[in-house]
C-alpha cells in the first residue's frame, strides 16, 4: 500500500462517525463515493449489493476450527505454556480435570503447531505483533473466516469467505486473526447476499486496510475471555 494511501485518515477512523477525511487519490475517491451507500435491507433469500459500498470489519471469527482448540492455541500464542490450555481438555474431560491442576496424559493433549517468527512484521495500522503463517492450527493460511461488517450507516451484516481471499491468508496477530478490527474494504456492485449473509469472492471484494486503534487495544485478552465464557456456557 502506498504512503499516500496509508496516510488517509478515513482508514484509521470509525466510518460511522463523520466527517471523514478522504484525500485526493483514486482509491480514496472510490471509498468516498462508496461510503454514501449501505448494505441492502432485504428479507428475500437472495439479493445483491446494489452499489459499490464501503465497509469496516468489526469482528472476525475463524470457522475452520472448534472454539476450544482456537482458545488453547490463542493462549499458547499469547505466552502461555503448552500445558496451560484448558479449552479442548475441558470439553474432552470435563471441568474436573481442567480445573484440578492435574496434568493430562500427553497422548490425550491437543496437538498444537505454533510457529512464531521473531522478526517483527508490520501490518496496516502500525501493529508489529504478527507472526509467520504456519501449516496448521490458527496460523494456517487455509483457515476460513466469517466477518461482521458495518457500513457508514451503522448497519451490520455477516460475510463469509466462499473462496480463500489473499487478505485473510496472511500472518496472524496475537488475536489469531490476519487483519485488524476497523480494516476497510470495498464490496462491489453485484456481490451476492444469501439469507442476509454476504458471499465473499475474490472478484467482489477489494481490501483497503487500516484499523481503528481503540478497537484493537487489549483485543487478544478480550477474545480469550469471550471464548472462555462461551465454552463454560456449553458445559
Amino acid at each position: 500500500m502506498s504512503t499516500t494511501l496509508t496516510q488517509q485518515s478515513f482508514l484509521f477512523t470509525d466510518i460511522t462517525k463523520p466527517p471523514l477525511n478522504f484525500k485526493n487519490h483514486p482509491k480514496s475517491d472510490r471509498a468516498k463515493l462508496a461510503s454514501q451507500f449501505s448494505a441492502p435491507n432485504s428479507h428475500s433469500n437472495t439479493s445483491k449489493i446494489t452499489h459499490e459500498t464501503l465497509f469496516q470489519v468489526v469482528w472476525v471469527e475463524n470457522i475452520s476450527m472448534s472454539k476450544a482448540v482456537i482458545l488453547d492455541e490463542l493462549k499458547v500464542l499469547n505466552g502461555g505454556s503448552e500445558n496451560s490450555g484448558v479449552g479442548a481438555d475441558r470439553l474432552r474431560f470435563g471441568n474436573k480435570r481442567a480445573t484440578s491442576g492435574a496434568q493430562p496424559n500427553p497422548a490425550d493433549r491437543v496437538i498444537r503447531d505454533v510457529v512464531i517468527d521473531d522478526e517483527d512484521q508490520q501490518q496496516d495500522g502500525g501493529n508489529k505483533d504478527h507472526h509467520q503463517v504456519g501449516n496448521s492450527g490458527i496460523q494456517s493460511s487455509k483457515c476460513f473466516y466469517k466477518l461482521t461488517l458495518q457500513d457508514s450507516q451503522k448497519n451490520l451484516i455477516y460475510a463469509i469467505e466462499m473462496e480463500k481471499l489473499p487478505f485473510l491468508s496472511g500472518a496472524v496477530s496475537l488475536t489469531g486473526w490476519p487483519i485488524h478490527l476497523g480494516s476497510k474494504l470495498l464490496l462491489k456492485e453485484g456481490t451476492d447476499i444469501i439469507k442476509g449473509v454476504i458471499m465473499l469472492r475474490r472478484n467482489d471484494v477489494e481490501f483497503i486496510g487500516g484499523s481503528v486503534r481503540d478497537w484493537n487495544t487489549g483485543l487478544e485478552e478480550r477474545i480469550i475471555k469471550i471464548m472462555e465464557d462461551e465454552i463454560k456456557n456449553i458445559q
